[in-house]
Order: C-alpha cells, then sequence, then structure tokens
C-alpha cells in the first residue's frame, strides 16, 4: 500500500531568534528554514499577534509548494505596538525571513522594567551605593577585554589607578567636599 504524497513531503525544520537593540523601538524576528529556500521566496505572508497567549502567528505558502506553513513564535515579554504594522523581508540568500515588529518603548526603558518584573526566585539587581561604587570604580585600572573569550587586550591600564576619591560630608553646614589625592 503507498503512502499518501501528503504524508511523505519532507517537513521542514524552522528556528527563530528575537533582536532589540536598547536605542531603537524594535523588535526583530528571524526566522530560519532547515533546509535554506532554494529560489522561492515565501508570499503572501500572514501575521496575527495574539497578546494573550503571548504568541505571534506567522502563515505563509511557499510558490513552488502550494502548501501553506503555519508558525507559531513565542513573543518575549516587551510592549510590542499592536496598532503598527508588520515589516517582513526576505534575504537576499534565501536562508532566513526578518520580521519587524514595533515596540511603544525600548526594552530598556524603566516601565518596561516595571511591567514584567522578574519571575519569582530570580536575583534583583543590586541597587547603586553612589558613594562605595563611585570609589572603586574610579579607582580600578581600566582594561579592554575580549567580548567572546574574556582575555585581556591591553597590556597596561588605560587610567592608572592613582586617583582616590573620597566624600568628606560636614554635619553642621550640610556641605559635601570631594576631595582628591
Amino acid at each position: 500500500m503507498a503512502a499518501p504524497a501528503a504524508a511523505s513531503a519532507p517537513r521542514r525544520q524552522w528556528r527563530y531568534t528575537w533582536e532589540a537593540l536598547t536605542h531603537l523601538p524594535l523588535l526583530r524576528l528571524y526566522l530560519f528554514p532547515r533546509p535554506a529556500f532554494s529560489s522561492s521566496f515565501p508570499s503572501d505572508l500572514r501575521a496575527d499577534l495574539r497578546l494573550q497567549g503571548s504568541l505571534l502567528h506567522l502563515s505563509f505558502s511557499l510558490p513552488g509548494d502550494g502548501a501553506t506553513i503555519a508558525l507559531r513564535v513565542p513573543v518575549p515579554r516587551v510592549l510590542i505596538d499592536p496598532s503598527a504594522p508588520f515589516e517582513c523581508r526576505a534575504a537576499a540568500a534565501g536562508d532566513h525571513l526578518e520580521l519587524l515588529l514595533a515596540l511603544v518603548l525600548p526594552v530598556d526603558h524603566p516601565v518596561v522594567a516595571a511591567a514584567f518584573p522578574p519571575p519569582a526566585g530570580a536575583e534583583l539587581p543590586a541597587p547603586l551605593a553612589l558613594r562605595d561604587d563611585l570609589k572603586g570604580l574610579s579607582t580600578g585600572d581600566v582594561h579592554l577585554y575580549c567580548r567572546n573569550c574574556s582575555s585581556r587586550l591591553t597590556k597596561q591600564p588605560l587610567r592608572p589607578a592613582s586617583i582616590d576619591y573620597s566624600v568628606t560630608v560636614q554635619p553642621e553646614g550640610g556641605t559635601q567636599d570631594i576631595v582628591t589625592r
């Protein structure tokens, strides 16, 4: 008995990643098919944002295939503008699709951090103790490090640790003096 043609068709696997730059209110979704598109780019792309389930439903068809592809992609915890249109681009090499979504606020905005607190049990960031941290930051040597392998790139510090800052508070006058030694 022969298997139906649809059941024997190879299933395409997809991978995705999200990207957001801190200074731009844009969220990019990159979709990577396996194997890559040959010469046919997706057409008739439809995107539906489901904020209740934090999902983005995508559907499109490949010109040579005829079958409609439907994907559900989880959306990160950011403030997406649902009234802004989506923008979709296909890479010239055919290796990925890029979908742009507009954000209400950039991802590093304090309102976004307050709207989406860290999950229970996660460690909260320590508050900045200005007096202690200013002294610790200003008295240390400044070196450059590789972002990938963390090896030090400078042999000598860019700024030596010869300056010491201390803060003196006078209780009577209420003034603060910064003393440099």
